[in-house]
């Protein structure tokens, strides 16, 4: 295993500190292990779940294994519960965010971009750039500097999700990583424009709503794997197109959708 990341003297004084061994154990091993770029895994289905940076999938057996150490000639290492039991602490503490899916369990270090730095021009400088005392670990301070490019896919996040609650009349977060890491995955493949979301959200909410589907009306579903396919699809009932919103499938200035029925 190759590559670095950015630790901070600041862990002194956290939480994690007064916790017993085993905790910062797993909390260095997941910050180590976790992805530096983005992977795809395929699944059975045929279809690819996407790993971000500062994400990884394991399991709770992996994890106890890996942060398994000798005491003399004797090996020692976590059960499955007490490793469940430091996971929950830790998203308690909103050092990570968990979630299960077919490959096992995927864990996400919250605030990844604080560990990282990059070479600009032969030196290192940090992504998210500040005085140097400004620089340490606060895992519960979400009000970190990032550059343009993070703004603004954190901006299209958002207003994705405010898109879809008023559709749907749900309460997901758009600060949820989970959530997150849909739209950022389709944001990679290409897929940037804010009416392009809004366009599947509403013609899966006229194919949907009402029906035993309802319940697919959620980020997983609509921004994954099958997106470019839903964006491809007609609205089960006659939606009103304005000049604003045309082009979800083909006009050549895609700006704002507005769906009614």
């Amino acid at each position: 295993m190759s590559g670095w990341i950015a630790d901070h003297r600041k862990e002194l004084e956290s939480n994690i500190w007064l916790m017993p061994p085993m905790y910062h154990r797993v909390w260095q091993w997941l910050k180590y292990s976790v992805n530096h770029k983005e992977a795809k895994i395929p699944n059975k289905d045929g279809n690819f779940t996407t790993i971000l940076p500062g994400q990884r999938a394991t399991s709770y057996r992996q994890i106890a294994k890996s942060v398994g150490y000798y005491e003399g000639r004797k090996w020692k290492e976590p059960n499955v519960k007490t490793v469940k039991s430091i996971l929950d602490w830790l998203v308690k503490e909103k050092m990570i965010s968990v979630w299960g899916n077919t490959l096992g369990t995927i864990v996400t270090i919250e605030n990844w971009s604080l560990y990282q730095e990059k070479e600009i021009e032969g030196n290192t400088k940090r992504i998210t750039p500040s005085t140097p005392s400004k620089h340490y670990l606060d895992t519960n301070n979400n009000d970190i500097t990032m550059n343009n490019n993070d703004k603004q896919k954190n901006t299209l996040v958002k207003d994705v999700i405010d898109h879809l609650n008023a559709v749907t009349n749900k309460q997901y977060k758009h600060t949820s990583q989970k959530t997150a890491a849909c739209i950022i995955a389709r944001v990679n493949e290409g897929f940037k424009e804010l009416t392009q979301y809004k366009y599947v959200i509403d013609v899966k909410a006229s194919q949907w709503m009402g029906t035993d589907s309802e319940k697919y009306l959620r980020p997983e579903t609509l921004f994954g794997p099958k997106f470019e396919g839903y964006l491809n699809e007609k609205p089960a009932i006659k939606m009103k197109v304005t000049n604003e919103l045309k082009g979800a499938l083909g006009s050549p200035n895609p700006t704002k959708r507005v769906a009614e029925w």
